[in-house]
């Protein structure tokens, strides 16, 4: 199936999914035709009283030109309301796919698209899908029943009148498809531009400090001019075409009034034709004209709107991680970690892992040390699925991870990152992300637990403190030990703590230190190690260089190895606080 056919199809399957609505709508379109057209035949009946001198009806037939009125008016309102709502919940259908799509992918997928034109897609994409579905579809859906009807009743008025037209829309439905096809390869190009476009206001905004710090406000703006000039460019050709269409279609429509009228007068002048006869004709011609210049329109809006179904489409198209919603459930009853031959990269890139086995057992703390790029948080990403290895078997209580379901896996493992991610809201609500469905006493507890409880009372608000933009009222250390709340909240079989006091000072690190203390040994931890003192918590320390375990032990028992990786770390300072 190509990937046109394949387009149409999936759009239309949006509609079909309230198609009470949409037949609802279509059966108003035929009524709100049928009234379109109905006052070129009042107007022959009226042309030939007139010209019968039968004056008495004229009364009956102005109480019909008043229902027909009343009849178009009503169903016009009727019409937009309807297909205006159906655009709406189409819109909305698509934007929940999406977005539920993106949270399905897997990191891969993140590390290679950029957040810019994935914004785009989810925003600008489905306006323009939207904005055709409720203004657009619903003319597309009554102006081509509109000129099916017109040609009926002028095929059986006057076939060679009607033929006229025939050729006319044909040279316009040629012209109109060859500008559509161009402004639909236009608009995909220039919504790749707009999501570049976005990327780049996206990378200002969420690097802001660093762009401040580092004086890169004119560095910033021109890149971001640059991508809107880019964008300007493709969206003038786009214009251009767009505005081209109307005026061709009009120019021909004239030509073909002026062509059919002449002939009308022609015939009349030969008593081949009743003056009713042609001003219906005229009328019908008045009244199709409107639709056939609005199709061609349409025709170039469904284009761009094709263009933009097709770019969603293929964020919609991509292989989710969860993929394994048929897995059986999966019981978890201690937090053992076995790693087997386990190799892994960044699809295409050097080796990360390499053949990397070892086993932690329930409850034991490990420490991860090792030079930058030796692949400490890859393994822990492997560990929670957020990749998968190219080789090998990971297994958690003795069961492999693949035939864990996601979200079985990852509510056994509690990870707090390097870089504190906290979302706007209270306090409580960010604790509570790590629980949606614990009591205030849970709060207290975690908070408690990571030592966050003193500071939050503290404040004004307390737990109904808001923390702003990524936590942006709150220090580093009360940051941390939030993010720490966040986790412990879950109660985890695995505990993963990834540098987490590496970027802080040594206030705060000691807050989070006593609360790591406290709760080490309550789970199996995992410790991506910067500094002496969190290493020395570890029951052992595995030390990594390129991808593999080069030594293993306690702090004293590496230490005691001359020229080892870890004494070298160590006297070179890279363990030290």
């Amino acid at each position: 199936m190509s990937e046109k056919n394949n387009t149409h199809k999936r759009l239309i399957r949006y509609l079909v999914q309230h198609k009470a609505l949409f037949f609802t709508s279509f059966a108003i379109i035929i009524i709100n035709s049928i009234a379109t057209l109905a006052p070129a035949e009042w107007g022959q009946e009226v042309v030939t009283l007139i010209e019968k001198k039968q004056l008495s009806s004229i009364a009956f037939y102005s109480l019909i030109a008043i229902l027909i009125i009343f009849t178009k008016v009503f169903t016009d309102f009727l019409r937009k309301y309807t297909m205006n709502w159906l655009g709406q919940l189409v819109s909305a259908d698509m934007q929940r796919d999406i977005h539920g799509k993106i949270l399905s992918l897997p990191m891969g997928f993140f590390r290679n698209n950029e957040m810019g034109q994935l914004i785009s897609k989810t925003t600008n994409d489905i306006t323009i899908i939207r904005l055709f579905f409720s203004q657009n579809l619903p003319s597309l859906l009554k102006d081509p029943l509109v000129i099916l009807f017109g040609l009926v009743m002028l095929i059986n008025k006057n076939f060679l009148f009607t033929m006229e037209l025939l050729v006319v829309g044909i040279i316009i439905a040629i012209v109109m498809q060859l500008i559509g096809n161009r402004i639909k390869t236009i608009s995909k190009k220039v919504q790749n531009k707009v999501g570049k476009t976005v990327s780049r206001l996206h990378e200002s905004l969420f690097s802001i400090d660093i762009i401040k710090l580092f004086s890169r406000e004119k560095y910033h703006t021109e890149r971001y001019d640059r991508s809107v000039r880019h964008y300007l460019k493709l969206s003038k050709k786009e214009i251009m075409l767009d505005a081209a269409g109307t005026p061709i279609n009009e120019f021909l429509s004239f030509i073909a009034a002026f062509i059919i009228v002449g002939t009308g007068i022609i015939m009349i002048d030969a008593g081949k034709m009743q003056p009713g006869e042609l001003v219906s004709f005229v009328l019908y011609l008045a009244i199709l004209s409107q639709p056939l210049n609005a199709v061609t329109n349409l025709v170039l809006q469904y284009k761009k709107a094709t263009a933009s179904a097709q770019r969603v489409f293929e964020i919609l198209d991509e292989k989710g991680e969860d993929q394994d919603r048929d897995l059986p459930p999966v019981t978890i009853s201690s937090g053992s970690i076995t790693f087997k031959h386990v190799t892994f990269s960044y699809l295409t890139s050097k080796t990360i892992l390499r053949n990397l086995s070892f086993h932690i057992n329930d409850g034991e703390t490990i420490a991860l040390v090792g030079p930058s790029g030796s692949g400490k948080t890859s393994l822990v990403n492997l560990l929670s699925r957020l990749f998968a290895p190219d080789s090998g078997t990971i297994c958690l209580d003795g069961k492999d991870i693949a035939s864990i379901p996601l979200e079985t896996l990852r509510n056994h493992i509690g990870y707090v990152t390097q870089e504190t991610i906290l979302f706007p809201g209270s306090i409580r609500e960010n604790i509570r992300y790590g629980n949606i469905d614990c009591s205030e006493s849970d709060i207290v507890t975690a908070s408690k637990a990571a030592h966050a409880h003193g500071f939050i009372m503290k404040l004004q608000k307390k737990y109904s403190t808001k923390i702003g933009e990524r936590g942006a009222k709150l220090s580093g250390g009360q940051k941390q030990r939030i993010a720490l709340a966040r986790v412990l909240i879950k109660k985890p079989s695995i505990l993963v703590l990834d540098e987490a006091t590496s970027s802080l000072d040594t206030v705060s690190e000691q807050h989070v230190q006593d609360a790591l203390k406290k709760i080490l040994h309550r789970q199996t931890t995992i410790l991506i190690a910067h500094r002496l003192s969190t290493v020395l918590l570890a029951d052992r320390i595995f030390v990594l260089d390129s991808g593999r375990i080069v030594e293993s032990g306690t702090h004293a028992e590496l230490l005691k190895k001359k020229n080892s990786l870890y004494s070298q770390l160590w006297y070179n300072n890279n363990l030290l606080n």
